[in-house]
């Protein structure tokens, strides 16, 4: 089936033979690949045509003068090195409890793309008492070390996450920033 006949069944609400990125990297490309797949080669064709068509998606919002960025869910370590060829230009979130390393990302991809993310509202704000929340703060917004970063939750903010939590939370970043 070739690219063209893909986007027509997808339009259409056919089962397409193969699934778009965002499917397999919400997933988090679990260690299970060749379950998933068949083989390790079936995963990697599928990568290659779903690398190819989403670059030409990044080079059109490139060409119409804005940013591409990817929502991801997850871990997205074994995909960082695409998400870099892609081009993109920012990756949401960046989460130290989903695996996904702030010393990689400064070694690596620092210098070509931008993260979201610092604030987890898995492990942090909500679960730590105060003053374990303003170590974690202080730590996370140290390491980008001036790179490219954007401070913000690394998810929707959750259920337990209280608006005095957020608060304290948001006021130290925002006086963290001014400190730059």
């Amino acid at each position: 089936m070739d690219s063209t006949e893909r986007v027509r069944n997808a339009i259409q609400g056919k089962p397409l033979d193969r699934q778009p990125i965002y499917g397999w990297v919400s997933a988090n490309l679990s260690e299970e690949i060749a379950d998933v797949w068949g083989s390790v080669t079936a995963f990697e064709d599928h990568y290659e045509f779903d690398m190819a068509n989403m670059k030409r998606v990044v080079d059109y919002v490139h060409s119409r003068g804005a940013l591409a960025s990817l929502h991801s869910d997850g871990c997205v370590m074994k995909v960082a090195d695409g998400i870099a060829q892609l081009g993109l230009d920012v990756v949401h979130p960046w989460q130290e409890s989903a695996g996904m390393s702030y010393d990689t990302y400064l070694e690596k991809y620092a210098d070509r793309f931008t993260i979201l993310g610092g604030v987890c509202v898995q492990s942090a704000i909500g679960i730590l008492s105060r003053a374990e929340l303003e170590r974690e703060i202080r730590r996370v917004f140290g390491l980008p070390g001036g790179k490219r970063w954007i401070c913000c939750t690394t998810h929707f903010v959750q259920n337990h996450c209280s608006m005095e939590d957020l608060k304290f939370a948001f006021d130290l970043i925002y006086k963290l920033a001014r400190e730059i």
